[in-house]
């Protein structure tokens, strides 16, 4: 990695900002043959998918648990066939969610048929509705499989994974059962698609606890994404990447520059430029003009079409409806380094949900008021012991608020972060005694650090028309200009990130 500006005049493929999706379609681009610079505006690559220290403990600034990365994962055979799986340990997570409700807990286990038994164990008369719920997410993620068929037959990755995972009898409807989900079950909220197979209102509002990790209630979300989410802890499982977000990131920057191409850091891109409806390359902050047929976009689309290229570059008709879509909620996190283990003294698992109520849309009203009835309270530690002196943990406290609440969170974020450890209190009596450090990011921050708008943390709301195919695509209304990462399609999530630039370099193809 490169600090400072070194840029050659010309590449095969410039690639503006170094999130994970931009580096995937980097190193898959650079394994098809192409030379590639990625270009980053802060001293770390990764996006969000890294690390920062505050005294003696280390945290991520988004990762808490990765999906689909080991041996039924499409992440993890992405990693493989990039040649960075071996240097990335990756931990399972399991129970991956503790999901504590006023009455009572629920584990989540990180493992399908246990996930149903203890499920079963609470709710005995849901046995049936929770099979058939279960088996439908299942059927869903086959024919997500299968779709790629379609876009990548000849990939071995994608190959190997419907051989090992679709069932035989799946290719008899196929495709028509991978259009019926795309075109009829990508119109529906998750309440409306999968809670129609579930009579007890607590079980469902169990089953979607996680919701607040895709930022809408189940009334409101995609229950096509919903789905993927629940198959994707249920199947393809939760893993921690030990040493953090980093090592994966270190990884596909290795295997970029293996391959000849360039990272530079403290690098943003001052333009995008353009000619005649084509990218030509990108202008550095000194001025240096590089040349590139290919200009993949791991940016914010507002902030690359409004502030990176020449008014009119791309059709009026297509700014128009990027102004137009509504955005996802931003962060509260409110970072903790503890003097103590918190997983001996209230919280023993890696990752617990505490909830005010079963009522989803009235914890969602709750956040659009600045008001606090969730938090997610996960400690890396208790994976994890690099992150934290020995005997001492981290403890991170996530939330989620839109840009603009009825309580400005500008105003009252240090209140909002003790009504946070309040909450958390409730398992752990004495945590306010044990805090050596605190550090609290707000959707600003996140603006920041990565130019997101408003601080969306998902890019687009994850609302049925915005989702996976509905999606921004890849291929942009510029030639040669693309599109990559969480903004973009299939849709949000670190593993996801991975995928969308992995999938990208397939459909340019090799040099």
């Amino acid at each position: 990695m490169t600090q400072q500006n070194q840029a050659e005049t010309s590449y095969d493929a410039v690639i503006v900002g170094a999130g994970l999706g931009g580096l995937s379609a980097a190193a898959s681009l650079a394994v098809g043959g192409r030379r590639v610079l990625v270009v980053e505006k802060n001293a770390k690559p990764g996006g969000v998918a890294n690390q920062y220290t505050l005294g003696d403990y280390t945290f991520d600034w988004a990762l808490h648990q990765m999906t689909g990365v080991g041996d039924y994962g499409p992440t993890g055979a992405i990693l493989r066939e990039l040649g960075v799986a071996d240097k990335i340990q990756f931990k399972p997570v399991d129970p991956f969610m503790v999901i504590d409700m006023p009455d009572r807990s629920y584990n989540i286990r990180g493992e399908w048929e246990s996930m149903r038994r203890e499920l079963t164990e609470a709710f005995p008369s849901e046995a049936d509705g929770l099979a058939r719920l279960l088996s439908k997410v299942d059927r869903m993620r086959q024919n997500a499989l299968l779709g790629q068929r379609l876009l990548y037959r000849k990939d071995p990755t994608i190959t190997h994974l419907i051989r090992d995972q679709v069932q035989s009898s799946k290719y008899a409807s196929f495709p028509y059962s991978v259009a019926k989900m795309f075109l009829w079950d990508s119109l529906k909220t998750a309440d409306k698609l999968l809670g129609r197979y579930l009579k007890d209102d607590r079980l469902f509002s169990v089953l979607t606890a996680p919701w607040p990790y895709l930022g809408l209630p189940p009334s409101e979300i995609s229950g096509l994404m919903y789905a993927f989410f629940v198959a994707g802890h249920g199947i393809e499982r939760q893993y921690w990447p030990m040493g953090g977000s980093a090592t994966v990131t270190n990884a596909l920057v290795e295997a970029i520059e293996e391959r000849n191409g360039q990272v530079l850091l403290g690098t943003p891109a001052r333009k995008v430029m353009t000619r005649r409806g084509r990218v030509t390359g990108v202008e550095l902050p000194d001025g240096q003009q590089v040349q590139a047929p290919l200009v993949v976009s791991n940016i914010a689309p507002r902030h690359l079409y409004e502030d990176l290229m020449e008014p009119g570059a791309a059709p009026q008709r297509f700014m128009r409806k990027l102004k137009r879509m509504p955005l996802s909620v931003g962060p509260f996190l409110v970072h903790l380094g503890l003097d103590y283990d918190v997983s001996q003294n209230g919280l023993p698992n890696f990752e617990h949900l505490i909830y005010d109520t079963y009522d989803h849309d009235e914890v969602y009203r709750s956040m659009c008021d600045g008001g606090t009835k969730f938090v997610s309270a996960y400690s890396p530690v208790t994976l994890d012991r690099s992150l934290a002196p020995e005997g001492h943990s981290t403890l991170i406290l996530t939330y989620m608020l839109p840009w603009q609440t009825t309580r400005d969170w500008r105003e009252h974020k240090d209140e909002l972060a003790d009504e946070l450890i309040a909450l958390v209190e409730r398992k752990v009596p004495d945590l306010r005694e044990h805090i050596v450090e605190k550090r609290i990011i707000t959707p600003e921050d996140l603006r920041g650090h990565n130019n997101s708008t408003d601080g969306a943390m998902y890019g687009w709301s994850l609302r049925p028309d915005q989702v996976i195919i509905k999606r921004l695509p890849p291929k942009s209304p510029i030639k040669g200009l693309y599109h990559v990462g969480h903004w973009s399609q299939p849709g949000p999530g670190l593993n996801v990130a991975i995928m969308s630039g992995w999938m990208l370099a397939q459909m340019i193809g090799s040099r």
